[in-house]
């Protein structure tokens, strides 16, 4: 990553860019530790691993049953009038 900080640079200006870019990774690695926020901003635990997977198998079974059906209140309020409307 610290090589992405600049192309071409002088030896003295290369090494201060370096410096200001291992004082960020050390200043995300502490907050890291003092807070648990994970300083790439994405939970990679194990659990939470395993809950995304399980939530993709749910999208991909999903696409094979039939759609659920919404059964609100308006729904069933319409299917009764539509019943009374028949007799």
């Amino acid at each position: 990553m610290v090589n992405r900080e600049g192309k071409q640079l002088k030896l003295l200006s290369a090494i201060l860019r370096g410096k200001k870019y291992d004082e960020r990774c050390y200043k995300t690695i502490e907050i890291h530790n003092n807070t648990g926020v994970p300083y790439t901003h994405r939970d990679k635990s194990e659990i939470k691993r395993t809950s995304e997977s399980i939530i993709r198998k749910g999208f991909r079974n999903q696409k094979n049953k039939e759609p659920v059906i919404d059964l609100t209140n308006d729904h069933l309020s319409n299917k009764g009038r539509a019943r009374n409307q028949l007799i």
